[in-house]
């Protein structure tokens, strides 16, 4: 009965020795460029004229997603010689900030305002793929199914115009953070390696596309400055927090005279309608890959399966 036990495990030992020549674990990293196209931001700038007597408006838009930045990727997977491929990668994107600006143009003087977006993205995800090996050269394609946590800032800064009395207008900078649940989304890649040396380590480079619709589901201004001093406290809450919804309900206010007061109430947060944020991207990536090899498995004279 012991010389059957330890036989299953020779076996099933040298069966996981050998497979784990095939086995890899790499890391790579590289620069995305948001899809064009992608409209994630809106808004127009009005210039006035009071000699004349008109309105100009202009539009203006950041027309990237917020998938435009960097990417690292930490990769586990298994391929053989030539076949399928199989793994399980994670990373985290740090978005590029991208900006618009616009505002009010007055006679002699301009209300201006600056938008900058800024997305960031956690993500997990398990690969399929097919890869075929011509020697050193190793010719990847994958596909992943990704389960990710976006979130991205919107920082504006706003100067108002000069006072009659000649002083400076205020000055406003505030930061607003938008969340929401795990989102999922798809990636495709295509990569070649080269293996170096004895074929435990590879370099390799590709191209990969990043399908990703980001739907917050709240909002909260995490910063807000007054003059460049902390003014935060003199928010309500309406001000300050947002939640976005297929479906709701608003209570307004009746006023005695009969009109109705459109304002949200002050001490809840503020009722918006969902809406999507892009973070599509295509990526250039470069990485490093480690093989499992076990060479005292083969003769001398023989080499291990690439």
């Amino acid at each position: 009965m012991t010389r059957t036990f330890l036989t299953y495990v020779l076996i099933l030992l040298s069966g996981t020795s050998a497979s784990a020549q095939y086995f890899s674990i790499g890391v790579q990293s590289g620069f995305g460029i948001g899809i064009p196209d992608a409209t994630h931001g809106n808004y127009s700038t009005l210039r006035y004229s009071a000699a004349w007597g008109y309105v100009v408006e202009k539009y203006n838009a950041t027309n990237k997603s917020l998938g435009q930045g960097v990417p690292v990727e930490i990769e586990f997977g298994y391929a053989g010689k030539s076949g399928i491929s199989f793994g399980l990668t994670g990373g985290y994107l740090y978005g590029l900030k991208q900006s618009v600006n616009y505002g009010i143009e007055y006679y002699a003087d301009k209300d201006e305002r600056k938008a900058t977006y800024q997305g960031h993205c956690f993500y997990a995800a398990a690969y399929l793929g097919m890869y075929k090996r011509l020697k050193n050269w190793g010719f990847s394609l994958r596909a992943y199914p990704l389960f990710t946590f976006p979130k991205y800032l919107r920082t504006t800064e706003i100067q108002l115009p000069d006072n009659p009395n000649g002083t400076a207008g205020d000055n406003y900078m505030f930061v607003r953070e938008y969340k929401g649940p795990m989102t999922v989304g798809f990636k495709g890649s295509f990569d070649i390696e080269y293996l170096l040396g004895n074929g435990t380590k590879a370099v390799f480079f590709g191209f990969s596309y990043t399908h990703l619709s980001f739907s917050p589901s709240k909002s909260e201004v995490t910063t807000y400055e007054k003059n460049r001093h902390d003014d935060i406290s003199s928010l309500t809450t309406n001000e300050r927090y947002a939640e976005y919804s297929n479906s709701q309900e608003v209570t307004y206010d009746l006023n005695p005279d009969g009109s109705v007061n459109w304002t949200q109430h002050a001490d809840q947060p503020y009722k918006d309608y969902k809406f999507d944020v892009p973070f599509d991207n295509f990526a250039f990536n470069l990485g490093f890959r480690f093989y499992f090899h076990r060479y005292g498995n083969h003769p001398k004279d023989e080499k291990p399966p690439l």
